[in-house]
């Protein structure tokens, strides 16, 4: 999610912006408040997944994923953009910490670097997965309102 995040809102805030009738401040808070939740998440982690194990964290935070961006895509106004945003920085920052060391814990002892550098590698193919759909979303003949909540949903 957060590899995605950061390549379809490239494409996706022009349409937002637009919509919402976004002056530059709630541009900018739009755009950085789940990568700001996303840092906040990250210090909260460690002790989320000491307390509740590693694998309960992990599916929490998938579900977080999904509230987050139904939420977003859903969105009536400006306010809930940004709530689906802060609720999806949360389960990406909890992932960013906590999935590493859960697919530590279950791999293989030969294999868990292989693993944990495919989980690092899909971050940037998610940036790159949401460069490419913000474009094809972009040029498809899809009515102007929908095109951002396609590319979030």
């Amino acid at each position: 999610t957060l590899g995605y995040d950061v390549g379809i809102m490239a494409a996706a805030i022009q349409h937002i912006e637009v919509e919402f009738r976004l002056d530059s401040f709630r541009k900018e808070v739009a755009m950085g408040s789940l990568n700001f939740v996303a840092a906040a998440g990250a210090l909260l982690g460690g002790a989320v997944a000491n307390k509740w194990g590693r694998k309960p964290t992990v599916i929490l935070t998938c579900w977080l994923f999904v509230v987050g961006t139904v939420g977003m895509a859903l969105a009536p106004n400006y306010e809930m953009l940004v709530a689906g945003r802060i609720v999806t920085g949360l389960g990406v920052g909890v992932a960013v910490v906590v999935t590493p060391v859960f697919l530590t814990e279950v791999a293989p002892t030969k294999k868990r670097g292989k693993i944990n550098t495919i989980f690092d590698v899909a971050i940037n193919g998610g940036i790159l997965l949401g460069y490419l759909v913000g474009f094809c979303v972009e040029v498809l003949p899809i009515s102007y309102p929908y095109k951002w909540r396609l590319m979030l949903g």
